[in-house]
């Protein structure tokens, strides 16, 4: 039984001790609390807690978070329907140069301005080649909608010329053989 008052003690120890540190916490979770509504009166709180994660995390992960955070973004600027596929988890893209970049664009604009399919881009999905010719044939699809579009007439230019009207109402015979103009 000795055995058995032990673990009894034991036991209430630790209901002591885990009660302790509950109430502890209660003081730290009051503490915290005052603390982020003295930050929150300074900063955004958003912010502060975005870098306070930044500042934790491995210089990988950031670079990673913040390569995923622009292609995401990217991805939400183009119209529906022209998104593609995303992959956040895809290897960032080879470097273009600028030369290299506004050739790719060009293929994709002239490839849009003849009509072309937009699935015809042979660069990887996600690589910078990619987006580059996917700019370039938005833009050729653009153009070519414009080309397509019917002209409109310019205002004033459709039916009689001002002040006709009146004058053929003045001219105008009535059946009865009177003028229209003179009638009561």
């Amino acid at each position: 039984m000795d055995n058995a008052g032990e673990r009894q003690q034991l036991f209430q120890s630790f209901i002591s001790e885990y009660d302790h540190i509950e109430e502890r916490m209660g003081e730290l979770r009051e503490e915290r609390k005052s603390l982020r509504t003295q930050i929150k009166a300074e900063f955004r709180l958003d912010v502060f807690d975005g870098v306070r994660a930044l500042m934790n995390a491995a210089a990988s992960d950031v670079q990673q978070f913040f390569g995923a955070l622009g292609q995401a973004l990217e991805w939400v600027g183009k119209p529906v329907g022209y998104q593609g596929e995303i992959r956040f988890d895809a290897a960032p893209p080879a470097e273009l140069d600028i030369e290299q970049q506004q050739a790719v664009a060009f293929q994709g604009r002239a490839h849009g301005l003849r009509g072309g399919e937009r699935g015809d881009n042979a660069f990887a999905p996600g690589s910078l080649g990619h987006q580059c010719w996917d700019e370039g044939w938005l833009q050729g699809q653009r153009e070519l909608a414009e080309k397509l579009r019917p002209t409109a007439r310019k205002q004033g230019k459709r039916g009689r010329p001002p002040g006709v009207r009146d004058s053929y109402r003045r001219t105008r015979r009535r059946p009865n053989g009177g003028d229209h103009a003179e009638q009561p």
